[in-house]
């Protein structure tokens, strides 16, 4: 029996053990990869670019992808917090700092000329398999 017919069928005791037989992380990665990107050509203003809808709440942002001046596009890991004030987030080169709210900051040594990012939004449809009621089949 496959790993993916026992994954539907498993007891729920026995899950975590199939889980870690299966690369989730590898899986969620190469899905997220595969999406297109929300917003494409958004130029950054002093290292912050501004979004054209806001993100859902909490990990809304899900892909930065940033071009340097140099022409060289690199996956930025995102990190989520404030960007101004006293409790301001700094991001290191390599990283950006979504704000939970429509900018996006970019570390000055990065020379981010423009970016393309995935994000979720709440106005976005659930997929019909996911808003069944959790152990209801065909009801």
């Amino acid at each position: 029996m496959s790993i993916r017919t026992l994954l539907d069928t498993v007891p729920p005791n026995q899950a975590f053990d199939l889980l870690r037989e299966t690369p989730f992380g590898a899986l969620f990665n190469a899905l997220i990869k595969s999406l297109t990107f929300t917003e494409t050509g958004i130029v950054p203003s002093s290292n912050v670019g501004t979004l054209a809808a806001q993100p859902s709440s909490g990990n809304g942002v899900l892909r930065v992808l940033a071009t340097a001046e140099t022409g060289t596009a690199h996956e930025k890991k995102i990190l989520v917090g404030p960007i101004t004030g006293t409790q301001a987030l700094v991001p290191a080169p390599g990283q950006c700092v979504w704000d939970g709210g429509v900018k996006v900051l970019f570390n000055s040594a990065d020379a981010v000329t423009a970016f393309s990012t995935f994000y979720t939004k709440d106005s976005d449809t659930t997929a019909g398999v996911l808003q069944r009621d959790p152990g209801i089949r065909n009801a």
